[in-house]
């Protein structure tokens, strides 16, 4: 099968399924999710989204802030300590 027969067989339950496998690393059954099983899944849902979404509701989206846009002055930079 295709990645696009896939990805069009998902329904939205499935894809609902996938996105809390992938959150919570068990099935709705409880049982654990493999870390084979997270990564196609994941991919699955990237997919999903990129044809069934727009853009800012996809996984993953990160906003760009607008040319201009003011620098917070307020918050104090800090160095991390690792310990």
């Amino acid at each position: 099968m295709s990645i696009d027969k896939l990805i069009e067989s998902v329904t939205p339950e499935v894809y609902e399924n996938m996105q809390a496998a992938i959150a919570t690393g068990k099935w709705p059954n409880g049982v654990e999710v493999t870390p084979e099983q997270r990564e196609n899944c994941l991919q699955i849902v990237i997919a999903y989204d990129g044809i069934h979404k727009d853009t800012e509701e996809r996984v993953g989206y990160l906003p760009t802030k607008p040319k201009g846009s003011p620098v917070r002055k307020d918050i104090e930079e800090r160095p991390i300590k690792f310990l």
